[in-house]
């Protein structure tokens, strides 16, 4: 009951009905039909002060954060009412951030997919005009390519097409 208070005068209103739903579930058969009444409408009256966020998280591993803190996404959130900011991180992927923001005694949705992160380069090549240029076995131009890969290893191959003329012969 004292850290709901504390949480309370913070301005820590999702903290503290956390503490005080807390308090009356664990407490229930020891608090008095009078306590019980008190800690009920402080929780309703900390319920119009807060939004729940439901994160629905679609990439396994990520470490998500509300405002900087890091918070356990399996589990809807507590926040006060107005605009938090969603944070998603995880390696290899781009980062997640969105701000979301709810009325009092309603709850948001958030959904955290993150996008893989491609790596790749630019290649340029610049050969005779009637070369050929192929890349991983595929043909991509004559005489110079200019383009994207993904990084990785590929195989680059210029051909020089040699024009051999058969000797003329007399008749």
């Amino acid at each position: 009951w004292n850290m709901a208070t504390c949480e309370k005068n913070l301005q820590h209103y999702g903290k503290s009905l956390t503490l005080v739903r807390r308090y009356i579930e664990e407490g229930k058969s020891l608090l008095s039909p009078s306590d019980l009444q008190d800690a009920s409408a402080i929780e309703d009256g900390l319920a119009s002060l807060t939004t729940t966020l439901k994160l629905v998280v679609k990439t396994p591993a990520a470490k998500v954060s509300i405002d900087g803190e890091t918070v356990d996404a399996s589990k809807p959130i507590l926040v006060n009412v107005g605009e938090h900011t969603v944070t998603a991180k995880k390696d290899d992927f781009v980062d997640f951030s969105a701000k979301v923001s709810g009325p009092g005694k309603s709850s948001v949705d958030v959904v955290i997919e993150l996008q893989p992160l491609v790596h790749e380069a630019r290649l340029v090549v610049k050969a005779s005009t009637s070369d050929s240029i192929a890349i991983d076995g595929k043909v991509v131009g004559t005489g110079t390519f200019s383009g994207t890969l993904k990084s990785g290893g590929h195989t680059v191959k210029v051909l020089s097409l040699i024009h051999i003329s058969e000797p003329t012969r007399p008749y």
